[in-house]
């Protein structure tokens, strides 16, 4: 009986390292493919699923995948065109929450910034 249970995890670890090196050898050859794109051709083609994430991970370990280029934008501490009347600078936002035992209400918040001074309003419905 044990020997049987050994066996078979030995089989698991055999085809899952298998699985692994096939999905490596298809990004080697494809290697303009995302790893979602590796997960659905790798999908298609073996007719064994493998998740984006799985791939992703599996590359990653591997440095076979480079982090994306970001464009860093500074925040500036200020506006560069400044307000100078009513109704320039204003912000909405439009919240639903529900809530426990009850219809989902709508928090709407509006902030209206003048040169003067600042009016914030909320609203439920």
């Amino acid at each position: 009986m044990r020997q049987k249970s050994q066996t078979r995890q030995t089989d698991t670890a055999k085809s899952i390292k298998d699985i692994r090196q096939r999905i490596v050898d298809l990004a080697l050859d494809v290697p303009e493919l995302s790893p979602r794109e590796l997960a659905v051709r790798f999908t298609d083609k073996e007719k064994y699923f493998v998740s984006e994430a799985t791939v992703y991970r599996l590359l990653k370990s591997l440095d076979l995948i480079t982090s994306p280029a970001f464009i860093f934008i500074k925040a500036a501490d200020e506006f560069r065109d400044k307000t100078t009347a009513i109704n320039q600078l204003w912000h909405t936002d439009f919240t639903y929450l529900k809530l426990i035992r009850r219809a989902i209400v709508e928090l709407v918040t509006h902030i209206q910034q003048n040169p003067n001074k600042t009016s914030r309003h909320m609203f439920a419905y």
